[in-house]
């Protein structure tokens, strides 16, 4: 299948809006969640290991390697705070997403999703389910580069702009 990694959409766009990140990220979680319940992982989920098919539908490439259901969640989240921040540092990411407007919930999971404690992290279910019930997920137009305006950086979001 082809399509455009992740770490490509993110070094022309900057950072995703929260209902992109619903329609990229929730998926995602979905078939990790899959993986996991039927006892596998991913082992390598990464920005270069994230693709959006032409159509938008968003899949990991076929790597993997070994690791645990809570580690894919600690690195989905990883992804997901540096796809919905930008550039900012591990200890300033929770500030930096409520002056974004990132709904509290969703910082909320993220933060369980970080935690040092891989029995303190929410599964990958939660993490679809927590993406869905902070955001409605929008197109990815921007993303994908099909909107004509998708090279230029991405403003500081509102979140009326946002939706």
């Amino acid at each position: 299948m082809d399509g455009i990694s992740l770490a490509e959409v993110l070094a022309r766009v900057d950072r995703v809006r929260c209902g992109e990140a619903v329609a990229v990220f929730a998926p995602l979680a979905d078939a990790l969640a899959a993986a996991h319940a039927a006892g596998g992982t991913h082992g390598v989920v990464r920005a270069d290991t994230v693709l959006l098919a032409p159509d938008g539908i968003p899949y990991f490439d076929a790597v993997t390697a070994p690791g645990t259901p809570p580690d894919d969640v600690r690195d989905l989240a990883v992804l997901l705070v540096a796809a919905l921040l930008g550039e900012c540092g591990a200890d300033d990411w929770a500030e930096r997403a409520f002056a974004l407007g990132v709904p509290a919930g969703l910082v909320t999971v993220l933060a369980g999703a970080l935690a040092i404690e891989p029995q303190r992290r929410p599964t990958a279910a939660e993490v679809a389910t927590a993406l869905r019930k902070t955001c409605d997920p929008i197109p990815l137009d921007r993303l994908l580069g099909t909107d004509g305006v998708s090279a230029a950086r991405t403003a500081v979001p509102t979140q009326a702009s946002d939706r």
